[in-house]
């Protein structure tokens, strides 16, 4: 055996070796465990930054992946939500951190700016009391069926009363009212819907969601009642 061969068929077998190993399995068990470890107080650093700086950070997605973990979107392939909100984020523009606690990031798609998103984030986590930080994710998609908008949501909204947070409820209202309609979404929003933890078999009210009534088709506009 020359040389040459000897290193190329050792190199294999050491890959081998590795990839078999009892270490490399103790590393994948350990991989879940230190994506939990993600704690949301780092999102700080990237107020009044360009959200772009944030989108390809690990840590990102790893807090996305713990916020969002068991949620799919429907009206993105079923894919999970991070994928999704990279999508609708992907041409993105400034975070901001409102009263040193809420992340908020607002983007839309690249060459199609009338589908867009908001990212927001409760940097107040206390791992003790609950599993995950709460976090939201607001989508509105402008497709040939219409202009919908999804709000998916790691805690449970859908009920009697929506426990919607404030500041959710607020930037919600304002980022759905940030942009012109016929510019960007080309008319008003026919669709609406709610993804969370709970079953989310009753319809949401778009008014206990901060949703604009003038922003709403007339099918919609009915049922926003309280």
């Amino acid at each position: 055996m020359d040389r040459r061969t000897f290193l190329i068929n050792g190199s294999a077998s050491f890959a081998g070796l590795y990839l078999l190993s009892p270490l490399r399995t103790a590393m994948a068990q350990l991989a879940p465990a230190q994506a939990a470890a993600v704690h949301p107080t780092w999102l700080k650093r990237f107020d009044d930054r360009p959200l772009a700086a944030l989108l390809w950070h690990r840590k990102y997605r790893l807090l996305m992946n713990q916020c969002f973990a068991g949620l799919t979107a429907p009206f993105w392939w079923n894919l999970p939500i991070h994928y999704t909100a990279h999508a609708f984020l992907s041409n993105p523009g400034t975070s901001m951190v409102q009263h040193n606690r809420y992340f908020i990031a607002e983007g839309c798609k690249c060459h199609y700016g009338r589908s867009r998103a908001m990212l927001w984030i409760d940097t107040h986590f206390n791992p003790s009391i609950s599993a995950r930080p709460s976090a939201a994710l607001a989508v509105i998609d402008v497709t040939r069926q219409g202009r919908f908008l999804w709000v998916v949501s790691n805690q449970p909204l859908v009920d009697q009363s929506p426990k919607l947070p404030t500041n959710l409820r607020k930037n919600l209202h304002n980022w759905i009212l940030s942009r012109p309609p016929k510019r960007w979404e080309g008319g008003r929003l026919e669709y609406f819907d709610v993804l969370d933890t709970s079953s989310g078999a009753k319809a949401p009210i778009p008014k206990a969601f901060g949703v604009p009534a003038k922003r709403c088709a007339p099918t919609l506009q009915s049922t926003n009642v309280t």
